[in-house]
């Protein structure tokens, strides 16, 4: 920064400072203490001081700004150095919030620009495979879904692709799974049935938030893959039709899946939001909702919200219709990508999927850690964060 901010008012719980640009900010005592650098482990940055044990009214000493840093000496003799870089940094008066890397919604109009790779881009032995890896990663990231075509199967299968990603999410399904028509099938996917656009597993309570469909064979009649940006319709819902979205994201319905050696469920809603409003997860399945369970006044509107997402998931304008060839495999992100299939024929051709669900915080951390290895941005965030 060219010039240094200055002190304009201290107080008994706080210190607020002018920047060069006349803005200000508000910083309290006691976060000031809490988070001062020195009382972080130097590797793990873990606090090392516990939170609960500072006095609530704790007070400096002396506030000494110097061109870079603000410097307090507290009345216990503690002194903690902070930069003005991470002060504006962690500006909470002025509404930063906690930052995300920016996602790209999808639907029909711009499909075109969900991330396609060849399998030798993922599977290159050199010095570019973490780059490479992490561009996959980045794709997949914001939009939510990425395609990867060519793959040599049966030489490589599902388990070879998630070596590269991160680590198996097991479920009662098994580590991993082939969907194709049964004649004793225990779920409608394992038919030739079509199946609407919908989320997997909402029963299960954390769902699952990663998913990859290699397909093994498709040389069957019909079959397309359906795929549409859930968060996409969500937000489209926020503008177009607000009180069916408010519904949505406030509702709560029952979830439910039992068979012979399981039961599941969950009550959740629709659309989920975080803190600040933005979309977290979307769970729609409409084969494993139970009966709604709303007062009366409340359930005819339901219905009318339920019945609007369900629609637009399967309008041309946000569904992506696509025949998937044999070594051809998409990897989406379940708390955002609804998918499904159009019907195919039971008795001409095949159509395999060897798939499985990943964690998504882990395939997201590999793509961190790449960045921070290669990305300068990254490294400044590192810088950042550890003080």
């Amino acid at each position: 920064m060219k010039q240094a901010p200055k002190l304009i008012e201290n107080t008994d719980i706080s210190i607020k400072i002018q920047w060069p640009d006349n803005g200000h900010s508000i910083y309290h005592y006691i976060w000031l203490r809490d988070n001062c650098s020195c009382c972080r482990h130097s590797q793990t940055n873990h606090r090392l001081v516990e939170t609960s044990n500072l006095p609530l009214d704790i007070k400096p000493q002396e506030t000494i700004f110097s061109d870079k840093e603000l410097k307090i000496y507290w009345k216990d003799g503690h002194i903690s150095l902070f930069s003005f870089e991470w002060l504006k940094k962690y500006d909470y008066s002025n509404n930063n919030g906690y930052a995300k890397d920016p996602i790209f919604l999808w639907d029909r109009s711009n499909y075109n620009a969900i991330p396609t790779f060849d399998y030798s881009f993922l599977s290159e032995k050199n010095s570019s495979s973490k780059e490479n890896l992490s561009k996959i990663i980045e794709g997949f990231y914001q939009y939510g879904i990425i395609f990867i075509k060519n793959i040599p199967v049966p030489h490589v299968d599902v388990l070879d692709i998630v070596d590269f990603f991160g680590y198996i999410r097991e479920t009662n399904w098994g580590r991993t799974y082939h969907v194709k028509s049964y004649a004793d099938a225990n779920s409608v996917a394992y038919t030739n049935h079509a199946l609407f656009g919908h989320t997997d597993d909402p029963y299960r309570d954390p769902i699952a938030t990663a998913q990859i469909s290699l397909f093994t064979k498709n040389t069957t009649k019909g079959g397309e893959s359906t795929l549409c940006d859930g968060f996409k319709i969500a937000e489209d819902m926020r503008v177009l039709y607000p009180e069916h979205f408010e519904l949505l994201a406030k509702t709560p319905i029952h979830f439910y899946l039992k068979d012979n050696n399981n039961i599941f469920e969950s009550i959740k809603t629709i659309i989920e939001l975080d803190s600040i409003g933005q979309i977290n997860c979307i769970r729609y399945s409409n084969h494993s909702s139970q009966p709604f369970n709303l007062p009366p006044e409340k359930m005819y509107d339901f219905y009318a919200a339920y019945q609007q997402f369900g629609k637009m998931r399967e309008h041309q304008k946000y569904q992506l219709k696509i025949k998937m060839n044999q070594g051809d495999l998409y990897m989406i992100d379940n708390t955002r990508i609804l998918h499904g299939r159009s019907e195919y024929s039971a008795t001409e051709g095949e159509r395999n999927i060897h798939g499985c669900f990943l964690e998504k915080d882990q395939i997201l951390s590999n793509w961190k850690i790449n960045r921070l290895k290669t990305d300068s941005y990254w490294s400044y965030w590192l810088k950042m964060s550890r003080y």
